[in-house]
C-alpha cells in the first residue's frame, strides 16, 4: 500500500501516532563504512544527528552523495537504500552519532512520510540540544517503558526539528535560484556575485542567507560539494589525483589535498587505499 506524504501544514494540523521508537547512539572508526541497507532497504524512517567532528558520506542508491558534517541532520525514509561512509577529524567524548527509529501513522492507521518541505535526504540543521535524545534513549532502555512520556518526547523533538527547518526554509526560498545554479556549477570557479545577481540580492546579503540555511559560506559550501565528488572518482576510477583534482575545480593539486585532508581527516591517496 503507498504511503502517504505529509506537508508542513499537514504534519501540523493531523492527528498522528507514532511507533517503533527508539534511539541508538554510535561510535564510528575513521575510514569505517556500513553497507547494510544497500540490498536490504531501511525498514523504518530515521532520523540521522552527527555530534562528532567528522566527516558523514551517504551515497544513495540513486548515486546522489550528501556530505554531512557536524550538527548535521538527515531524514532516511521507509524504504531507502544506500551506503555510509564515515572519516573522523579528531576523537571527542560521548556518540559520534544518534539514529532515531520510528514509524509514523494517521488517525485512520495509515503511515506517513515527511515531505520534501519538511525533510529532504539532508537537513542542514541548527545544532539541536541532544538532552531530549538522551531522555528518549532512557525511556527506550528502561524496564518500565512509559509510552505517554515517549510519545511526548518524539513529538517535541519532531516539533523542534520542523520549526528548525522551516525557518531555514523561508531563508532558502529568497537564494534558491543562485543556490540552483551553484550546484549546477560546482565545478567551475564562478564568482559569488553572480549567484546573488541571479536571486536579485546584494553579494553580502547572499551570503549572511546561505550561512544562515547552510550553516558555512557558498565558497565552502561549493568546496565540500567537489571533495564529495573526489570522494566518488577516487573509489570509482584509477585517475591520477591531479587529474581528479582538475576535474572537480582545482587547478592547485596541493591546495586540493591540503584541502581533501581537512575535510576527510585523510589524504586523497590514503582515501583511496582505505
Amino acid at each position: 500500500m503507498e504511503e502517504r506524504v505529509l506537508s508542513m501544514e499537514e504534519l501540523r494540523r493531523e492527528s498522528l501516532t507514532a511507533c517503533d521508537i527508539r534511539v541508538v547512539p554510535q561510535h564510528w572508526e575513521d575510514g569505517e563504512d556500513y553497507t547494510g541497507f544497500w540490498a536490504k532497504p531501511r525498514p523504518h524512517s530515521s532520523f540521522f544527528f552527527i555530534f562528532a567532528d567528522m566527516a558523514v558520506t551517504y551515497t544513495m542508491a540513486d548515486g546522489r552523495k550528501y556530505l554531512g558534517l557536524k550538527n548535521d541532520l538527515f531524514y532516511l525514509p521507509r524504504g531507502v537504500r544506500y551506503t555510509v561512509d564515515f572519516a573522523r577529524r579528531e576523537m571527542g567524548n560521548g556518540p559520534d552519532t544518534y539514529v532515531l527509529d520510528f514509524d509514523l501513522f494517521d488517525a485512520r492507521g495509515k503511515r506517513v512520510m515527511l515531505g520534501h518541505d519538511v525533510a529532504q535526504y539532508h537537513i542542514q540543521s541548527r545544532p539541536l540540544n541532544d538532552s531530549i535524545l538522551q531522555k528518549i534513549y532512557a525511556v527506550c532502555h528502561d524496564e518500565y517503558k512509559n509510552q505517554l512520556y515517549l510519545l511526548s518526547l518524539f513529538f517535541e523533538l519532531l516539533n523542534a526539528i520542523c520549526s528548525s527547518v522551516s525557518q531555514e526554509h523561508s531563508n532558502f526560498y529568497v537564494i534558491r535560484r543562485g543556490v540552483e545554479l551553484l550546484r549546477q556549477e560546482w565545478e567551475k570557479n564562478e564568482r559569488i556575485a553572480r549567484y546573488a545577481q541571479a536571486c536579485g540580492v546584494s553579494e553580502s546579503h547572499f551570503r549572511a542567507l546561505f550561512h544562515q540555511w547552510a550553516g558555512m559560506g557558498p565558497v565552502q559550501y561549493r568546496n565540500r560539494l567537489r571533495i564529495s565528488h573526489a570522494q566518488s572518482y577516487l573509489v570509482n576510477s584509477p585517475m591520477r589525483v591531479d587529474k581528479i583534482a582538475a576535474m572537480v575545480g582545482f587547478d592547485d593539486v596541493f591546495y586540493f589535498s591540503r584541502l581533501f585532508k581537512k575535510i576527510t581527516g585523510v589524504s586523497p591517496r590514503a582515501y583511496r587505499g582505505q
